[in-house]
């Protein structure tokens, strides 16, 4: 496993080069939470983007796991992995609108879902199920 797995750039629409990661305790490495969050692609230097970093999640409170975030090929949604804390064995699939507005889960299988992609497809019109695949 890589860490980098989880880094998506986004190639379209309003979002077009924002950056968007997981974090294992917004870099405390004695927290059990996982919170995603946005940085623009192109900061430089580092010190200088640390500044900019966008949490699109709050999970220091809960323990909740928000994890393996996925632009849409249109840059308007995410996919990501939702799991209630470390001990849970379980962990689903869920997508929302940026930045994280209209949550849904998408998968609901009693195993460990993560690393979720979007295969080509955009994500369908906000009260929809319809996806809009290439």
């Amino acid at each position: 496993m890589n860490d980098t797995d989880d880094l998506s750039t986004a190639q379209h629409g309003a979002t077009k080069d924002l950056l968007v990661f997981d974090s294992g305790g917004r870099g405390d490495t004695t927290q059990t939470f996982i919170d995603i969050a946005t940085v623009p692609a192109t900061c430089h230097p580092v010190n200088d983007c640390t500044t900019k970093i966008h949490w699109l999640t709050n999970n220091a409170g809960t323990g909740r796991r928000n994890a393996n975030p996925q632009w849409s090929p249109n840059g308007s949604s995410l996919v990501f992995t939702n799991r209630a804390s470390a001990a849970e064995p379980n962990a689903d699939i869920w997508t929302a609108h940026y930045p994280m507005s209209a949550p849904r889960q998408i998968s609901t299988s009693p195993n460990f879902d993560y690393r979720p992609t979007w295969g080509g497809c955009d994500p369908p019109h906000q009260g929809t199920r319809e996806f809009n695949c290439r």
